[in-house]
């Protein structure tokens, strides 16, 4: 897709359609399921015509449509037009979408990592171009792992044992130094460590000693999830005391709720032992989607 510098851009990134991308060259749209909207979007939960967005001296603004299950932002439904910030998410259905600028998005450095949520199918692992045999054994690790945790969700687990499993399933697949389950308190704007493994598995007395705020306050912001190769010398992260835990790469993915954020989920480790690559942050952030709409 083409997109100037001076169009804006939708972009779906989670439910049915995540992926796709829309340059809005009117000043005018309408979201819903069905043709008689100007944007269609192959979810059922969404009405015929659902959400309407339209620009006024450049700035976008959202209006829900009386639609049956609602149109939210950071949790709230909304009941009135109000404007409609760029990389903000909004929820409708089982669809989450926000709008930018792509001029916006080159101020981010690209060695700082983003994936969107995107499914994971057998085709697209069988994508990857590494080597036949180890590639192949890792394809059904990471299909078993997501198998594995569709039939977790539908258990009857309790809530800790809940957390604690979801997080093992991932370290199954991804070796790590530690992974953390965050639950996000949107009334305090607060994330609370729920859940915590090492390599030898759960840990009783969870601590946040380990957790960047600065990569946990990216996430909330832009709703996607991170991978940063080199923490030690990301300038994002100038102050934070990393450096003396022999922490090197950090993973963290956004679960979002039908109505808002709900946690996160942060894996860190270093390059020698635990170095995580791009097609780790794709399982992240479907496992982490998956687990957060659960």
């Amino acid at each position: 897709m083409n997109v100037s510098e001076d169009n804006t851009v939708l972009r779906i990134i989670g439910g049915p359609a995540s992926g796709e991308e829309h340059i809005l060259e009117k000043s005018e749209y309408t979201i819903g399921r069905t043709a008689s909207a100007s944007l269609v979007v192959p979810d059922i939960m969404i009405s015929r015509n659902h959400v309407r967005i339209y620009a006024e001296k450049g700035d976008w603004h959202i209006q829900d449509l009386n639609s049956t299950n609602g149109t939210w932002i950071q949790g709230n439904r909304l009941n009135d037009i109000v404007p409609l910030p760029m990389k903000t998410a909004v929820r409708i259905g089982d669809t989450l979408f926000e709008v930018f600028r792509p001029e916006e998005e080159k101020k981010f450095d690209t060695s700082f990592i983003s994936y969107r949520v995107a499914p994971i199918t057998a085709e697209s692992l069988a994508s990857d171009t590494k080597s036949p045999i180890d590639q192949v054994m890792r394809e059904q690790k990471r299909l078993a792992a997501l198998y594995k945790l569709q039939s977790l969700l539908t258990s009857q687990s309790g809530e800790t044992d809940l957390f604690n499993e979801i997080l093992q399933i991932i370290t199954e697949v991804i070796p790590v130094d530690r992974a953390y389950l965050l639950r996000y308190m949107s009334d305090q704007d607060y994330v609370d460590p729920v859940a915590e493994v090492d390599a030898n598995g759960p840990v009783e007395m969870i601590s946040d000693t380990f957790i960047s705020n600065s990569i946990v306050d990216y996430v909330k912001e832009h709703h996607e999830g991170v991978l940063s190769e080199d923490v030690l010398n990301d300038e994002r992260f100038t102050g934070e005391s990393l450096c003396g835990f022999n922490v090197n790469t950090i993973m963290c993915a956004p679960m979002h709720g039908r109505q808002q954020l709900c946690g996160l989920i942060y894996m860190i480790g270093n390059q020698i032992s635990h170095h995580f690559e791009q097609d780790d942050l794709m399982l992240l952030t479907s496992i982490a989607h998956a687990a957060g709409m659960a």
